[in-house]
């Protein structure tokens, strides 16, 4: 007899609710990850190049406390209905997962534990608050943030976080495929500037510490919008793999309300991507199918390279493209950029983001691009367009960041101001297209 314990987007094992769960129940534990053959989706270049460094930390932390850890690349349902009949298991213990694919395999590992007669257990362990509770009066889900937040408030604070175990002893081995049979791509780490980071529950504390101890979570407020200051917690490849759990950077940043309702905001995209999963490719505000997008790969290509010739957002990209990361202010200039100086549909902007952000998230990439392109939740007004060289001179007015990745001059792309215009005639044909029908 035995407890499986299905590893997913939770990669630590520091309050982990369905391990330490598995373990008061007293039966011999499976620990597996399985990376699923039958996504429909893929994991971006610089986020494969994360998992993979992720996997192997996990693996190594499993077995410096005398546990195991299964790996597969293959149908869920198939190998976890073959552990099931190995291993003798009666219960299956995971963290759910809130992208519509992963809820899919979930449904089907809830239905292949019904026809086995055993239990399985759903823990809601890498969000501060269950989205099937955080609902209006009328028990629908928000799409605004605000009253999300403050219904969040009326809740009881998350809890402390739990310690990790101090043994997984009473693991049980078996074969599985080494990591390097998850073919997880390598082409992107020759770009990234690897000692940037250290992906794992390890690097994800140490962050948290340097985050915390060098004082930068009281300056957050105020430095998390200059992009040449080391303002940001960069915690959120590590949230996105679960490597580290909401609650415990919770606990540990309450110096800064703007910090922990910037947490909440993340939540806020987990739950607007479990309750409108079809806004992966679909804007909320459906009268945004009608908006007259333009497709030009010559624009497209230059904004991805970073050669637009506005040096903010060609900083931006450049960042992006050699570590994997960009600061939050510049992500919401270069997507004004794309979608109302160039008008090419936020989707591209979004594909190129999962491909090279190491913490590429999909509701957290869905929401963003939707909310700088006017057609999601709590969305910015379409008609709110960033000029880049009013966002440099307030954001970077020593252009130091811009020094750091722009070392030659570029001819401007477009023209700001006629883009402007061109943009705003194209909204405004879809607020007339939609009083037309109503």
């Amino acid at each position: 007899m035995s407890s499986i314990v299905w590893f997913r987007q939770d990669l630590r094992l520091e309050d982990h609710y369905p391990l330490l769960t598995a373990l008061k129940a007293g039966r011999p534990l499976v620990l597996v990850y399985i990376l699923d053959k039958t996504k429909h989706w893929s994991i971006g270049r610089a986020a494969q190049w994360w998992l993979e460094q992720s996997l192997k930390a996990f693996q190594e932390a499993i077995e410096e406390k005398g546990g195991h850890l299964h790996l597969f690349h293959a149908d869920t349902a198939e190998i976890m209905e073959k552990l099931i009949s190995k291993y003798k298991a009666e219960a299956v213990y995971y963290g759910a997962n809130y992208e519509p694919e992963e809820r899919k395999i979930e449904h089907k590992i809830d239905s292949l534990c019904k026809s086995f007669g055993i239990e399985s257990h759903r823990f809601h362990h890498n969000l501060l608050y269950n989205p099937e509770l955080i609902l209006t009066k009328e028990g629908k889900p928000y799409q605004v943030y605000t009253p999300f937040w403050n219904r969040t408030q009326q809740f009881a604070h998350p809890e402390e976080p739990l310690a990790a175990p101090r043994s997984l002893e009473n693991c049980l081995k078996g074969a599985c495929d080494p990591l390097s049979k998850l073919h997880l791509k390598q082409t992107w780490d020759l770009h990234l500037i690897p000692s940037l980071w250290e992906p794992g529950e390890k690097g994800a504390k140490k962050r948290l510490r340097n985050f915390v101890d060098k004082g930068r979570v009281e300056n957050y407020a105020h430095d998390r919008n200059y992009p040449a200051i080391e303002g940001s917690s960069k915690l959120s490849a590590h949230l996105h793999l679960g490597e580290i759990s909401p609650r415990t950077v919770w606990h540990a940043t309450g110096a800064s309300l703007t910090y922990r309702k910037e947490l909440v905001w993340r939540e806020f995209a987990k739950h607007l991507l479990f309750h409108f999963p079809h806004t992966t490719d679909k804007p909320l505000k459906p009268e945004f199918d009608a908006f007259p997008w333009q497709k030009n790969a010559k624009l497209l290509k230059a904004w991805q390279r970073g050669e637009t010739g506005f040096p903010i957002v060609d900083a931006g990209m450049r960042e992006l493209q050699h570590t994997g990361w960009m600061h939050n202010r510049v992500r919401m200039i270069v997507g004004s950029f794309l979608i109302k100086d160039l008008r090419i549909h936020w989707l591209e902007g979004a594909k190129w983001f999962w491909d090279c952000l190491v913490d590429a998230d999909l509701a957290s990439n869905t929401l963003g691009w939707q909310w700088v392109g006017g057609c999601g939740a709590d969305a910015a007004p379409f008609f709110r367009i960033f000029h880049p060289d009013l966002q440099e001179a307030k954001f970077d007015p020593t252009h130091e960041y811009i020094k750091k990745w722009i070392k030659e001059p570029l001819p401007r792309i477009v023209d700001h101001a006629e883009a402007r215009e061109e943009a705003l005639k194209a909204y405004h044909s879809i607020v007339a297209h939609k009083k037309t029908r109503s």
